[in-house]
């Protein structure tokens, strides 16, 4: 009766210490979307930007304002014909591949940041912009 409670214990010991061991990936899949760039800085006065992605098959998961999230309609999820306006940005796009970005003047007098999130599959990346206060 010992030797089999000492080999259970073992094998129970063994599993855990390999599981706890082993390191899943963070996403199985590659970068698919390829962004033309991931970090930007605004002026103050409002700025804009055209981002651009050699995919064509990913969507617009969150966008956060100054940690807020937004309220995005998005039925689709993907990034074809997305609108979203409200009083302090505006983010289209222009066709499958690729996302206007238009920030008005910061008025808050501290500095904004937008970030957008983005999938693909089992694939996470993001836009990050800060505009100046």
């Amino acid at each position: 009766m010992k030797i089999k409670q000492f080999y259970t214990i073992a094998i129970i010991s063994s599993l855990i210490l390999f599981a706890c061991n082993k390191k899943e990936p963070i996403g199985k899949w590659n970068d698919i979307i390829k962004l033309s760039g991931k970090d930007f800085t605004f002026k103050s006065g409002g700025d804009s930007v055209l981002i651009t992605a050699q995919g064509k098959w990913w969507g617009i998961d969150c966008i956060a304002l100054d940690s807020v999230r937004l309220n995005i309609f998005n039925p689709t999820g993907d990034v074809c014909n997305f609108i979203y306006t409200d009083n302090n940005l505006a983010i289209t796009s222009r066709d499958c591949n690729t996302l206007f970005i238009k920030m008005n003047p910061n008025l808050k007098g501290s500095e904004r940041v937008l970030n957008i999130s983005l999938m693909a599959g089992d694939y996470r990346d993001g836009i990050k912009i800060t505009q100046a206060k």
